[in-house]
């Protein structure tokens, strides 16, 4: 998590002062809500065979403005 907390660091262009817990939880904001989406994309994709027997049918549509 130190990697990814010196990177969110750096990436907010911040460079007064390293607050690790500040980077951490800036970090988590940041970074959490895709790792949960992409988890569930993947959990989806790994169902959708017996979704698809269930008569379910799944479309990701991205739009992007």
């Amino acid at each position: 998590m130190n990697d990814t907390a010196y990177w969110v660091y750096l990436h907010l262009g911040n460079y007064d002062n390293l607050d690790w817990f500040d980077s951490a939880q800036q970090a988590l904001i940041l970074l959490l809500p895709h790792i949960l989406l992409l988890s569930l994309l993947n959990q989806l994709e790994t169902v959708r065979p017996w979704l698809n027997e269930l008569g379910f049918d799944f479309s990701l549509i991205r739009c992007k403005i």
